[in-house]
């Protein structure tokens, strides 16, 4: 795998994310089956914070049901595995976690018929912070009952709906951005219909960063046989994140290079090639 590093463009833009981060495809279900509806905005919290000063920020929460409804909001920690997919942990303390330094109110709250709720958050960090400390908020309505998919005498399953904003905090002048790729890899599908790949980008900064780009395959002449764009996420510092996407090529026998460009929001954007030969020998 050769890697190398190019200039960035110059112009950047920034777009603020309203989507869900919905913990678990079960809550959705079990909401909508119960018809308790609910939404939390913004996904992300994300915050550059003043050493020993406070931010004040938060979430809102709207209830979309045609009742009221009771809501609670605690604080957790944040993992995200190396797919992207996001763990909240109430019950234990990582070395990045934001929650010490977050004070939040109301913790919990009823909110009627399609009305809204603002949770507020003080965010204070204390002057040696250094880099992104991170968490997330995670909203829980009252539990439901749903029936089990293949009913059983006296089984019932007892559900409760959440969905979590995740908070990326960093303090204020200390960010340090780096990142490298640690691996490619490149498995043709069978009769040159496509291909498979895998880029594994480790984030060696002390704050969270975005990754997107693209992945394009080129044939021996140096031509796109086919192009696809990176899954953008979020890699938290010291973490990995394995991208895994498919690229729309016909291939021929011959050899091949795939090269990846991410953009990490470094000052120069990362490139990783990894050749192949098809079909494998």
């Amino acid at each position: 795998m050769i890697l190398q590093t190019v200039p960035a463009p110059a112009v950047r833009t920034a777009c603020a994310i309203c989507a869900l981060f919905v913990l678990t495809a079960a809550s959705r279900q079990v909401a909508a089956q119960s018809a308790i509806r609910f939404t939390v905005m913004p996904a992300d919290v994300e915050v550059s914070v003043p050493t020993g000063q406070t931010v004040v920020t938060g979430i809102v929460v709207q209830n979309d049901s045609a009742h009221a409804l009771r809501f609670r909001a605690v604080l957790a920690d944040l993992f995200l595995r190396r797919d992207g997919v996001a763990d909240t942990l109430e019950d234990r303390r990582l070395p990045w976690s934001v929650v010490p330094f977050v004070r939040m109110a109301p913790a919990e709250f009823e909110i009627p018929a399609s009305g809204r709720q603002f949770v507020r958050m003080a965010i204070t960090l204390p002057r040696e912070t250094r880099g992104g400390r991170y968490g997330a908020v995670v909203v829980s309505a009252p539990p439901v009952l749903q029936l089990p998919a293949r009913p059983r005498p006296g089984a019932v399953v007892i559900a409760t709906p959440r969905i979590a904003a995740r908070l990326l905090i960093s303090a204020a002048g200390t960010a340090e951005v780096g990142g490298r790729i640690t691996a490619m890899v490149a498995s043709p599908r069978s009769a040159g219909r496509g291909i498979d790949i895998l880029v594994t980008f480790r984030n060696t900064g002390n704050v969270h960063v975005r990754v997107k780009g693209d992945v394009a395959v080129l044939d021996g002449g140096g031509e796109a046989a086919g192009v696809a764009p990176l899954p953008e996420g979020v890699v938290l510092p010291g973490t990995v994140r394995e991208f895994r996407l498919s690229v729309p090529a016909s291939l021929r026998p011959g050899r091949y290079t795939v090269r990846a460009t991410l953009d990490y929001g470094a000052d120069v954007l990362l490139v990783g090639r990894q050749e192949f030969t098809y079909p494998a020998r």
